[in-house]
């Protein structure tokens, strides 16, 4: 028993190792991929229909779409230079929780459950002594089934601004909805879950297997620049030991570590 629990953690730290270097690249790539939609939608909406414009160097034409009934129908537009008809608002918003998902999971080391069963009441706020606010994250039970509270980053808190905003632009509020649990056969109650998608044009919050999807596609976009995504695809577990592994190298005391990441032994 002990030798297997050794040579599992043995692939385990060379999986690590294979995909440190990787993750800058896989970053970069969210990161860049939604910036540059964004602006084409923004400059999209600035055109009227039938009109040219132009984003990130490139002649577009706004073009119409069947359905025009909505206060924010689809935004389509088409690259002149190639003929390609794009959904830009339909690529925009994959882009971005492609990104909120990523960022998310390398920046909290959550395991994909509890992303996904994040909601506006996990972010908290904690005000020392001294005035200084805290920006907190609270994560509910899971493998655990300890509920656990971890300080959020500057970088991590922008990421989950970006989230609450944007459903904001959209609906005025975080919109409750209710999660399917896929281990459990269960719904959820309905909840103002951070991570949602459109179903039947009602908010449902995201599985999380949608995470996975979102991960694995931004990783076949990079293996035709970057022939190592090919093979060192991610998962979303990939991430916490990533996170763990950076927070180890930078002196982080182990124990504390284990308690960031929700493990009851520090092993």
């Amino acid at each position: 028993a002990s030798r297997r629990r050794r040579r599992i953690s043995e692939r385990m730290a060379s999986r690590t190792r294979d995909r440190q270097p990787l993750l800058p690249v896989l970053v970069q790539h969210v990161n860049d991929k939604w910036q540059r939609l964004r602006e084409l939608l923004d400059a999209a909406r600035q055109a009227g229909l039938g009109e040219e414009f132009t984003a990130g160097g490139v002649t577009w034409l706004r073009a119409s779409t069947k359905d025009q009934r909505h206060n924010r129908p689809p935004v389509h537009a088409i690259n002149r230079s190639t003929g390609e008809l794009v959904k830009v608002s339909r690529e925009e918003n994959l882009a971005f929780w492609q990104w909120a998902i990523i960022e998310t999971l390398r920046l909290a080391g959550l395991r994909a459950e509890e992303l996904a069963e994040l909601t506006h009441l996990s972010v908290r706020q904690y005000q020392r002594p001294n005035g200084e606010v805290v920006a907190l994250l609270v994560i509910s039970p899971s493998k655990s089934d300890r509920e656990r509270i971890i300080p959020m980053t500057a970088e991590l808190f922008h990421v989950i601004a970006q989230i609450i905003r944007r459903h904001r632009n959209q609906y005025g509020t975080v919109p409750v909805c209710a999660r399917y649990d896929t281990n459990e056969k269960l719904w959820s109650e309905e909840l103002p879950y951070l991570f949602q998608t459109v179903h039947s044009g009602r908010p449902r919050a995201m599985s999380a297997t949608t995470a996975w999807h979102a991960i694995r596609r931004a990783c076949a976009e990079l293996s035709a620049t970057h022939p190592q995504f090919a093979e060192a695809k991610f998962a979303p577990h990939d991430f916490r030991r990533l996170l763990a592994t950076d927070l180890v190298s930078n002196g982080l005391p182990i124990h504390i570590g284990a308690a960031l990441l929700g493990h009851l032994d520090i092993r």
